[in-house]
């Protein structure tokens, strides 16, 4: 603010107040309030922050969710069999011959008379699953709180940070004023020399637009209905320059000539020194 004083006592062009364009794009550091840029910043931040909550909470249902199978097959898996028989076997051999006899004489001696028992014990295989410790969730919560403040604090941090710089780096600061005050003033003549040709590309557009919606065929075919039940068929107005839309502050400005319906914001307005370029088109060109 006392480079900008300096630069117009000095005869040099100021650039306070900022235009509303301005305002959110350039940050104040003893503003409490944070700049479009800085709530940009937040919300890019923001959602990596939002991306490791999502994370820490899948991870954190899954862990349950696995003990909590793990504690059903430990419950309900718990099987152990015992399978218990005899085995007998006789051998017979009938017939009369040589042979036979030779062979009855052999395996007479032959009988297996055996039991058998085995075990099927599944309890040694299954697991012991370990409960989630639910006191850690109060920690983690605490944490991720802890890192959100952190998070709407960093813009206050930077601004603070810039601030201890100024104080050891003075010229670094002066220079810094320096080369924001000039970007100011040229953004803002490039805008004014750019502002002819967009006016002139927003009208093209409003006249498109007038011919290809319904609003606009009503207007053109019954004007009269158009101007009765403008309340079902609102009419969006924005300014021809910057296309801000119509809200709370916004101050519109209209052509003094009854056949141009084009309207400007009052920064335009000043910019354009009180012409309208919609009527002026050898301007334009």
């Amino acid at each position: 603010m006392d480079y900008d004083l300096d630069c117009s006592r000095k005869g040099g062009e100021s650039v306070l107040p900022l235009r509303r364009r301005e305002v959110g794009k350039y940050i104040f550091t003893t503003s409490k309030h944070l700049s479009m840029t800085e709530v940009s910043k937040l919300k890019k931040s923001g959602v990596t922050f939002l991306y490791h909550i999502i994370i820490s909470t899948v991870i954190i249902t899954f862990d349950h969710l696995i003990y909590y199978v793990l504690k059903l097959i430990q419950r309900y898996a718990a099987v152990a069999l015992t399978v218990e028989g005899i085995n007998t076997i006789d051998i017979e051999v009938e017939g009369t011959g040589f042979f036979t006899n030779m062979v009855r004489a052999m395996v007479t001696t032959i009988n297996i008379n055996s039991t058998y028992s085995v075990d099927f014990n599944f309890t040694t295989c299954l697991p012991n699953p370990r409960e989630p410790k639910v006191s850690s969730i109060p920690g983690i919560v605490i944490l991720y709180a802890l890192a959100l403040c952190f998070l709407f604090m960093q813009a206050y941090g930077y601004r603070l940070r810039r601030k201890i710089a100024s104080v050891f780096y003075p010229e670094q600061e002066a220079c810094r004023i320096s080369y924001l005050h000039a970007k100011i003033l040229h953004e803002r003549k490039t805008f004014a020399a750019f502002l002819k040709e967009l006016v002139f590309r927003r009208q093209k557009e409003k006249e498109l637009r007038n011919h290809i919606t319904f609003r606009g065929l009503l207007s053109r075919k019954i004007p009269w209905l158009t101007n009765t039940c403008h309340w079902l068929l609102p009419d969006k107005r924005s300014c021809h320059g910057c296309d801000i839309r119509t809200r709370q502050g916004i101050t519109f400005v209209k052509c003094q000539n009854a056949e141009c319906n084009a309207l400007f914001c009052k920064e335009c307005f000043e910019i354009m020194k009180g012409r309208c370029f919609v009527c002026d088109k050898q301007n334009i060109r």
